[in-house]
């Protein structure tokens, strides 16, 4: 019958944990390497106010096809509007309440989760006039 020392159990358990280490960071590493949305094909422009609404003009050229999501988020992170399409060639106006303060476009990609984001930061002012004549 064999017997093992300690120090050997353990040289064995050390080197299992090590290659099993090296096996999973190096699945993380290829998993890593997707290509991020291009800013180029993504495009949020403001296009003005109606209403205590403002209306933003979102352009995407999804040249794949694939499915994405669409996303805008409020000041405190919470959801306004959530879509998944597929549009080769997406175009949409998107009405946002005023109240809801600094808001976030997010585009991500079905697959493999890229994102691209933008965040829009509103003021609101009041301008009074006084003419004296």
């Amino acid at each position: 019958m064999k017997q093992f020392n300690v120090a050997s159990v353990k040289s064995v358990i050390r080197n299992t944990l090590f290659v099993s280490f090296l096996t999973i960071s190096s699945v993380l590493t290829v998993s890593a390497k997707s290509t991020p949305i291009n800013k180029d094909l993504a495009t949020v422009n403001y296009i003005g106010s109606v209403d205590d609404q403002l209306s933003f003009l979102m352009n995407y050229e999804n040249k794949s096809g694939e499915k994405f999501v669409v996303s805008i988020l409020d000041s405190r992170g919470e959801s306004l509007f959530e879509g998944v399409f597929s549009d080769k060639k997406f175009s949409r106006i998107f009405k946002v309440p005023s109240e809801a303060g600094n808001t976030t476009f997010v585009i991500s990609d079905f697959k493999n989760k890229n994102e691209k984001k933008f965040q829009v930061t509103s003021v609101r002012r009041l301008v009074e006039e006084v003419v004296v004549k």
